[in-house]
């Protein structure tokens, strides 16, 4: 059931905002599921690829790919959420329309993603961007 769209995130000490594009309440599970939806990426790989580089560290595991820009947008919303709001969701989706071929993939939110060494990473790079 969704509970509000375009829902604005901030984190004040890095002056960075953004929306998080669907807030739904999953009754079977009785639990908020935020929710990235994507368009645009039916023609292009969206999976690592051999020539893809890497994050810098502590992420430097993971592939800089559109898949993993995703996941890192979601969680970067979600430690904003929690940091304006005191509300932590733990279970995210990207949610990829496809226009062409009618479809819709859902991919959820990656463990590294929610990690708390990624979180303090995201806090460290939102203020270095001041």
């Amino acid at each position: 059931m969704p509970v509000f769209s375009e829902y604005p995130v901030f984190y004040a000490r890095g002056r960075v905002a953004t929306q998080i594009d669907l807030i739904v309440y999953d009754s079977r599970a009785r639990e908020t599921v935020a929710l990235e939806i994507k368009t645009g990426y039916e023609d292009e790989y969206y999976g690592p690829i051999e020539s893809d580089g890497r994050f810098v560290s502590p992420l430097g595991g993971v592939v800089n790919c559109p898949y993993h820009r995703h996941q890192l947008q979601l969680a970067s919303s979600l430690f904003m959420l929690k940091q304006q709001t005191g509300i932590a969701i733990s279970r995210g989706y990207i949610v990829r329309l496809f226009s062409k071929r009618r479809g819709v993939q859902l991919l959820p939110l990656q463990p590294w993603a929610m990690d708390e060494g990624t979180w303090n990473w995201l806090e460290k790079s939102f203020c270095a961007s001041r």
